[in-house]
């Protein structure tokens, strides 16, 4: 095989294993958000609460790994929110914005999945 033809094989293959694990954390991140009412009870649970965030983190680490030529062929995620959302949530180092978290969890995080599981389903090695 090529060198080039393995190097883009190899970028496929990465890249199926982060979108994969993009949907594992937002599937566990709604699995959380489905047992409770709202982010304050999430925040009294410190267990629960540090799970959340600990996923919404790795999804946003996983948009940063993802390859610039695969964001602009699946241009329906609109990547550009995954680091206003994050400088926004973070705004101080130990301050978490709760409000945000709990939109973000109940409104961008089911379209995000939507949206995750089309490209999955199209065979995201087409890009």
């Amino acid at each position: 095989m090529p060198y080039m033809v393995q190097k883009i094989y190899h970028l496929k293959i990465y890249t199926t294993n982060l979108i994969n694990n993009m949907n594992e954390a937002t599937d566990k991140c709604l699995t959380i958000a489905s047992k409770f009412m709202d982010i304050d009870q999430i925040i009294d649970n410190k267990l629960v609460y540090d799970i959340l965030i600990n996923n919404l983190n790795l999804i946003y680490e996983i948009f940063l790994k993802l390859d610039t030529d695969f964001k602009n062929s699946h241009r329906l995620i609109e990547w550009h929110k995954f680091d206003l959302y994050k400088n926004q949530i973070q705004s101080d180092l130990f301050q978490l914005d709760k409000t945000l978290i709990w939109e973000i969890i109940s409104s961008q995080l089911p379209n995000l999945k939507i949206k995750i599981m089309d490209i999955l389903q199209k065979n995201i090695m087409n890009y």
